[in-house]
């Protein structure tokens, strides 16, 4: 498989909340574009001109992230429910983990040899629950570091987790996405 380009490599989104007796599986390596069925009329565009949009793609219901950024390439999020976290920090500390594993596992999808170290973690309080923060410092088959972020929102019993290149650190697009996300799955 073609390597991708550094800021397209990581990018990946998934809801990896799951009942605590099931495991947490991810899309890897990311979807491409060409091949997304069921496209629906619904979409959300970011400011940015990332563009999401639900999709049914071998009977799972999904949303694909498209946009000139990611080239032939699409970010993937799958809804998931849970059981209400008996214990925030567990439940927490366990998507942490379950991302740390995925940023490993998109990697070693394109080559064995790159590199992810645990930078720093934060978990703060936002306006609907709880928001977490890890970043990861990457060094790519080319040699090159990137830093790469892994956010997290906890809606309840829902978590919304995204990766993206740390280009833009104070960039909110993403907990706007999240919210869009929450209130798509949540809407009747």
């Amino acid at each position: 498989m073609e390597l991708l380009k550094p800021w397209a490599i990581l990018t990946a989104l998934t809801l990896c909340s799951a009942p605590a007796t099931a495991q947490t599986t991810f899309p890897t390596p990311p979807l491409k574009v060409k091949q997304r069925l069921g496209t629906t009329g619904f979409s959300i565009v970011l400011p940015n001109g990332l563009k999401v949009t639900p999709h049914t793609t071998a009977g799972v219901n999904l949303f694909l992230v498209t946009g000139p950024q990611l080239g032939d390439n699409a970010l993937a999020v799958i809804p998931g429910t849970a059981e209400p976290p008996p214990n925030l920090d567990t439940e927490l500390d366990r998507t942490l983990s379950s991302l740390f594993n995925f940023v490993g596992g998109l990697l070693n999808g394109y080559s064995k040899q790159g590199n992810v170290k645990l930078e720093s973690t934060t978990i703060s309080k936002v306006a609907n629950g709880y928001m977490s923060r890890t970043l990861f410092d990457v060094e790519l088959p080319s040699k090159q570091r990137v830093h790469v972020v892994a956010r997290s929102y906890l809606f309840g019993n829902r978590t919304v987790a995204m990766i993206y290149p740390d280009t833009t650190p104070n960039n909110n697009d993403d907990s706007r996405l999240a919210e869009a996300i929450m209130e798509t799955l949540t809407s009747p």
